[in-house]
């Protein structure tokens, strides 16, 4: 379990902008997990989280730049394993689902573009460092205005 409070960096650009912003906006996040190890080769862990930022570093497609935005709220799952095949080969997995949304009415749903839903990444590994890696990333809004049936 853990809680805490920090900064996240907005765009540094911000502080030459007219009028100036601050690039670094309050965070304050808070986790809960377990980790298991069974059959002394198979890893898991799976953990619960939210992130609040008092701000949110936002793309404006029409100045080409990015600008501060409202607060927005982040919470998710994240899962991971990892299973030792043999004493050289181990495949692993992450899967993390999250939903973003601002947390004032911006009269768009909440939706917070580019925020990804889902995200995974698997793969193979042997012990002399041979690899092999899949990632991918989920659908995500390319604009900040959530669907009615995305709710």
């Amino acid at each position: 379990m853990n809680y805490g409070h920090g900064f996240h960096s907005n765009d540094v650009r911000g502080v030459f902008a007219q009028p100036a912003v601050t690039p670094l906006a309050r965070a304050k996040g808070e986790e809960v997990g377990t980790r298991a190890r069974l059959f002394d080769r198979w890893d898991l862990a799976a953990a619960l989280w939210q992130l609040d930022l008092a701000s949110e570093t936002v793309w404006n497609g029409d100045d080409g730049t990015t600008g501060v935005s409202a607060p927005t709220n982040r919470r998710g799952v994240e899962m991971e394993t990892r299973y030792e095949v043999t004493p050289w080969l181990a495949a692993d997995l992450a899967l993390s689902f999250t939903k973003s949304h601002f947390t004032t009415d911006m009269e768009n749903g909440g939706g917070l573009a580019l925020a990804p839903k889902r995200t995974w990444a698997g793969g193979l590994f042997g012990a002399s460092c041979a690899r092999a890696r899949c990632r991918t990333r989920g659908p995500a809004l390319l604009r900040d205005r959530r669907p009615a049936r995305d709710g």
